[in-house]
């Protein structure tokens, strides 16, 4: 979060974050607005070690919090992170998220316009989209819930099991279900509106 503050982010910037286990609490949440942002073609990249120990933040308040990290700038990367306790909002633009587990009742929403979210494990939580232009692959839910709402949103090669309800919850437009297997009960899926347009491919 220092680094963060003090420093100028633009453009072609990337910011490496070593293998560790760090607290985070209130006064500490991350956030990266239209000052850090990048430009098209050249983002603004937050990376975690890839060691197999990895990067952990941990939320240390009593009272749970919902985003521990929000992206609001524009063309931003942020990936090889494991949240626990929270979780993250994104309401920017071009926004690209990968390697990101999330466990202990953590909470994703997806808003903006074109973001791309690539191998995430939702571990007893909930992600919902909200935005405009996304993309969802290789998401695990275990435990949890997956909420589609927004316009132009795609969801494949997914897995989301684990859950005693409904597994993905539809109420957008021009959704799309491309080879994921999604098991629930009574129902995988369950459209929510009458204006909800979903397409379905391959999906078990």
């Amino acid at each position: 979060r220092l680094v963060l503050d003090v420093w100028d982010l633009e453009g072609g910037d990337t910011v490496y974050v070593d293998t560790g286990y760090y607290e985070i609490g209130s006064n500490t949440i991350i956030e990266l607005s239209d000052s850090d942002a990048g430009r098209a073609g050249d983002m603004v990249s937050i990376v975690g070690s890839s060691s197999s120990n990895g990067v952990s933040l941990t939320w240390i308040e009593a009272v749970p919090a919902e985003h521990l990290i929000k992206l609001a700038g524009s063309n931003l990367r942020l990936g090889n992170f494991r949240l626990v306790g929270a979780g993250m909002e994104s309401s920017g633009t071009n926004i690209f998220l990968y390697g990101i587990s999330l466990t202990n009742n953590a909470y994703v929403t997806l808003g903006g316009y074109n973001t791309s979210v690539s191998n995430v494990l939702l571990a007893g939580g909930r992600m919902q989209t909200l935005g405009e232009l996304q993309d969802l692959d290789r998401i695990t839910v275990q435990s949890g819930l997956i909420t589609l709402r927004g316009r132009d949103v795609t969801m494949r090669n997914s897995l989301v099991y684990g859950t005693q309800s409904v597994a993905a919850t539809v109420g957008g437009t021009n959704i799309n279900l491309i080879n994921n297997t999604m098991m629930g009960n009574p129902t995988a899926v369950r459209v929510d509106g009458v204006n909800a347009v979903i397409n379905l491919r391959n999906n078990i």
